[in-house]
């Protein structure tokens, strides 16, 4: 096949965050770059040809120009293609597309779907932005999770061929976010199919009023790494729950304050009495009743994998201690402290990182005014029960600053380390064997949580 490139550049923009802030340095959305544009039909006389909607060029317009994307005006009303290689091999475990629909005549795609190949480069995508060659194996994309930019009343309905059509409210711009997860692995191309449907206007698979579509860009990226590339990726995405890949680790976070600066928490999931708290015990020097905060969740830096034990967003607190001239009405997670006497150790705390994938490599040592104290470790490092204090003194962990857990004028803070998780077999039987037989077993079906090879 004779092959021509065309445009397929995609600039990403990098925020980059400092440690003081707690939030990971340098992070930047994996980026899929898009190349070899290729569709059964563009826009010509409006210069609207498809490997427009991979050039980075994400301004919006107005109704009379200038024009930019990719846009059908005959070919509303039959089913069109467009397809694009990625430059490399992708694998991942989550596929982040964005439709970016930011000329403002309403021209939204309104029936659409997503599909992926694992062909040779060299079988697919000629680069004719008409007619060209948009035939491979492809593999539609299933169970999309699916919001827009405008969250005004449009809806996204998933129908039974897996495309997506778009009702409701039609906004002048709209941009659409589509994710999917699965296990992606050496994926080569992408498919876009615009996708007639009777309830869009004229019968077409666009919102225009001719049925038309006008696509600016659609962007790919993969594995988000920190509540941030989830915002980038999506900036609708409200606080709560995400799967994360920093690092080639998989977890969950906790991801809060999506609306304005995202920063990653882990969620605690013991936290009963005893469980996942710290106490400075009141006494000797310190009178009033013991401070006592309970951790719920834990600022984590998700690619150094450090918690600042600082952070009481998702805490609560009772008791009072007078520490001198200061009050003081909470303790720092990970830490227990006392003023009762020297080598006393009546302070007490726990960290419980049981059902999460992480466990504490810290280690703790007493600080303070005659110190002393012990740190018990157990349940694979997962559990960490402390006990500490001094004349004033405390025990927290080793690697930080020199700090004093009162005044928070320095950050310190706690190091974990990620457990790799174990495999899920599928053997797929049962198996019908004579004695002596050998046997071999489909493992189609197993799987690994990190997205780890697995070999039979």
């Amino acid at each position: 096949m004779n092959k021509f490139r065309n445009m397929s550049v995609f600039v990403v923009l990098a925020l980059v965050f400092s440690f003081a802030s707690f939030s990971p340095a340098g992070a930047a959305t994996n980026t899929v770059t898009l190349q070899e544009s290729t569709a059964t039909i563009s826009q010509p006389q409006d210069g609207l040809y498809v490997y427009e909607a991979v050039d980075g060029v994400l301004y919006d317009y107005n109704a009379t120009g200038p024009y930019n994307g990719w846009a059908t005006w005959n070919g509303s009303s039959t089913a069109q293609t467009a397809v694009w290689e990625t430059s490399s091999d992708v694998n991942a475990s989550q596929l982040d597309f964005t439709l970016y629909h930011t000329w403002a005549a309403s021209h939204s795609l309104g029936r659409f779907r997503l599909s992926y190949t694992t062909d040779d480069r060299s079988t697919f995508a000629d680069g004719l932005t008409e007619n060209g060659d948009v035939t491979a194996n492809w593999t539609v994309l299933t169970g999309a999770t699916v919001s827009s930019s405008c969250a005004c009343g449009d809806t996204f309905t998933i129908l039974g061929d897996d495309s997506i059509l778009v009702g409701g409210t039609n906004p002048a711009t709209n941009i659409y976010y589509v994710s999917f997860a699965g296990n992606f692995s050496g994926v080569t191309g992408i498919r876009l199919e615009a996708i007639p449907d009777a309830s869009l206007p004229q019968g077409g698979a666009g919102r225009g009023g001719n049925g038309n579509w006008h696509l600016v860009e659609i962007t790919l990226t993969t594995d988000p790494e920190s509540c941030q590339d989830i915002r980038d990726t999506n900036p609708s995405a409200t606080d709560g729950d995400y799967v994360i890949y920093p690092n080639n680790q998989v977890f969950t976070v906790y991801c809060h304050d999506m609306s304005g600066t995202p920063s990653e928490y882990l969620s605690l999931l013991n936290t009963g009495v005893g469980s996942n708290f710290s106490q400075y015990t009141a006494g000797g020097a310190s009178s009033g009743t013991s401070a006592i905060t309970h951790y719920t969740k834990v600022r984590l830096n998700p690619n150094t994998l450090l918690v600042d034990v600082n952070d009481k967003t998702f805490s609560t607190s009772t008791g009072s201690v007078l520490h001198g001239p200061f009050v003081l009405t909470d303790t720092d997670y990970a830490t227990a402290m006392d003023c009762l006497y020297g080598g006393s150790s009546a302070g007490q705390g726990n960290i419980d990182l049981r059902g999460t994938r992480f466990a504490v490599i810290d280690t703790f040592v007493p600080d303070g005014w005659n110190p002393a104290g012990s740190a018990t470790f157990s349940s694979a490092d997962q559990v960490v029960d402390l006990q500490g204090g001094g004349y004033c003194g405390w025990i927290s962990p080793a690697k930080r600053p020199a700090h004093d857990p009162i005044f928070n004028d320095v950050a310190y803070v706690l190091s974990l380390r990620y457990l790799n998780g174990p495999p899920t077999a599928v053997a797929n039987g049962p198996y019908l064997v004579a004695v002596g037989q050998q046997v071999t077993l489909d493992s189609t079906g197993s799987s690994d949580p990190d997205g780890d090879s697995l070999t039979e």
